[in-house]
């Protein structure tokens, strides 16, 4: 049986609660600082609607479509006529008014039309912007769950750095060989190499989302809502109809066919497609005058709109068409992501109950092993080879959470529905 010595006791002793402090301290991160921007989960859509840069575009592109609208019904503009005729024996000339309106009698459907062209923008403008938010929020998902990783990654380090102190006392000891500390030392590479490459990829997609968010680059930031597991609500999908008919990105397409519906109806001319009316003052030498008025009608003989109305309606036709093809994939799509969150969650929740999940299960890991080691229980070859496992399984368990909550945030997209509840 080996005994331990009274500095080999203490060593464990030390070392654990080394570890204890090292992980208490990562574990609570640090409070907001006065000047801090704190963003919370709930609050990005409201932020990012006063502030995004990438808000504004959209209700640009509703504020032309209503520019178009009051141009295209606002009335043309009338014309002012000067005729002058002059002879050896007679001096005439006229100065007249003329007015002209198209489809006199049709003017309403025009109306109708760009009413329906103008609420398919503002569905379109709402559909843009929910995109914009569900980006947003999937973005802040994402960017905690690279701070956990990254804060777990970090216990494994220290757990390391405590492991090279014990090996080394052991060493001195004359129990260790110098190739364990090139396994120690091989072991700290693999796992800083990963976290920086992390820490990387954290600064960059940060920097992206503070600049969809419209936060300057000085202002400091706290992302203050835990996200390692979030909790979802899928019961609106689970039972009742789809809600996909009810979307903006749907309602807007429908709203789009209405309109060129009843653009082809009102380009087609009817009885009367257009009249001129004019009317004016006229002189003739030597010193009569008179006033003259008079209008002229446009006759549908050569053109009726015909032409014109059926390119409308194949547009229509065409739009109709790609709204049911593209409701049959997104439906197909919804149930495919169902079943994929559904399944996930469960798989989550054994593992949760199996082995735990979070820093903790770290902690208890790291504990445990830095122990074993300092009791004999278990070789420095087998506590590295814990580690790797345990980083390839932190590893596994961030890259099932990110597509596990991109499969949430897309189907939120798709579906128009929120899906993630609030944290507490």
């Amino acid at each position: 049986m080996r005994h331990r010595t009274g500095r080999s006791v203490a060593l464990v002793l030390a070392a654990t609660a080394a570890l204890a402090v090292s992980t208490t301290v990562a574990a609570a991160p640090a409070p907001p600082g006065p000047d801090d921007l704190v963003i919370r989960f709930e609050n990005i859509e409201t932020h990012a609607r006063a502030h995004s840069p990438r808000a504004r575009p959209p209700e640009h592109a509703l504020a032309a479509i209503l520019s178009e609208r009051h141009q295209a019904l606002r009335w043309s503009n009338p014309a002012l006529a000067y005729d002058h005729e002059q002879s050896p024996d007679f001096t005439e000339w006229q100065l007249s008014l003329h007015k002209r309106f198209s489809r006199p009698l049709g003017g309403g459907e025009r109306r109708l039309a760009w009413d329906a062209r103008v609420e398919s923008a503002e569905l379109r403008r709402d559909q843009r912007l929910r995109e914009l938010v569900v980006s947003l929020r999937a973005g802040y998902v994402e960017l905690r769950l690279l701070t956990e990783h990254l804060d777990r990654l970090a216990r494994l380090a220290g757990l390391i750095d405590l492991t090279a102190e014990a090996a080394a006392s052991r060493h001195r000891e004359g129990d260790l060989a110098g190739l364990d500390r090139q396994l120690i030392e091989r072991t700290a590479y693999t796992v800083d190499a990963t976290r920086r490459q992390l820490q990387a990829r954290h600064r960059r997609q940060l920097a992206a989302w503070r600049a969809d968010m419209g936060i300057p680059a000085g202002q400091p930031l706290a992302l203050a809502s835990p996200v390692g597991r979030l909790e979802l609500d899928l019961e609106p999908l689970r039972a009742g109809p789809s809600p996909l008919a009810q979307t903006a990105a749907v309602r807007s397409q429908a709203a789009l066919g209405r309109s060129l519906g009843l653009e082809a109806a009102a380009s087609r001319t009817g009885l009367l497609p257009a009249l001129e009316i004019y009317g004016g003052y006229r002189r003739f030498a030597p010193g009569d005058d008179g006033l003259v008025a008079g209008v002229a009608l446009e006759l549908p003989i050569l053109d009726r709109g015909d032409d014109t109305a059926g390119q409308f309606l194949a547009r229509q036709r065409e739009l109709e068409s790609e709204l049911a093809a593209d409701l049959s994939r997104r439906e197909h799509q919804v149930r495919a992501l169902l079943a994929s969150i559904i399944e996930t969650e469960a798989r989550l929740d054994e593992q949760a109950e199996r082995i735990g999940a979070g820093a903790a299960t770290t902690d208890r890991l790291g504990d445990t092993l830095l122990v074993s080691f300092q009791e004999g229980a278990i070789s420095l070859s087998g506590l590295l080879n814990a580690v790797q496992i345990e980083a390839g399984a932190i590893e596994a368990r961030h890259e099932e959470l990110g597509a596990h909550y991109r499969n949430v945030f897309e189907l939120e997209a798709i579906t128009g529905l929120d899906l993630v509840r609030p944290q507490p």
